[in-house]
C-alpha cells in the first residue's frame, strides 16, 4: 500500500517538473532565435549604411534609401502576443525567478523537517 502511495506521489511531481522544464527548454530555444534574428536584420542595416553608396548610380541610390527606410522602421523582432519583446534578458529574468522560487521551495521544506 505505501508503494503504490510513494509512486502515486512520484509520478505527481515528475509530470510537472518535466513539463516545467520543457517549457524552459523551449523560452530558450525561441529566445536565442528571436536574438539572432534580431541582429541579422541590424546586420542589413548597418550593411546598407556602411557601403560605398555615393560610387553607386541614381537608381541604386534610390533602392538603398527605401531598403534603409523600410528596415529601420520594421526591425524583426519577436514579440509574446505582441506584449513582450523575447530577447536574452527576458530569458535571464525568467531563469533567475524560476531559480529563486526552488530556493525558497527548498528554504522551506527544509524548516518543514
Amino acid at each position: 500500500m505505501e508503494w503504490s502511495n510513494q509512486t502515486t506521489i512520484s509520478k505527481l511531481v515528475l509530470i510537472p517538473c518535466m513539463l516545467s522544464i520543457s517549457c524552459l527548454i523551449q523560452i530558450a530555444f525561441y529566445t536565442l532565435l528571436a536574438t539572432q534574428l534580431k541582429e541579422q536584420s541590424l546586420s542589413v542595416l548597418n550593411a546598407i549604411i556602411e557601403c560605398k553608396w555615393y560610387l553607386f548610380r541614381a537608381p541604386i541610390k534610390r533602392a538603398l534609401v527605401y531598403m534603409l527606410m523600410n528596415t529601420e522602421q520594421h526591425c524583426l523582432i519577436l514579440t509574446a502576443a505582441g506584449m513582450v519583446e523575447i530577447c536574452n534578458p527576458l530569458l535571464i529574468a525568467i531563469l533567475q525567478k524560476v531559480f529563486s522560487a526552488i530556493t525558497l521551495l527548498q528554504v522551506l521544506t527544509d524548516d518543514a523537517n
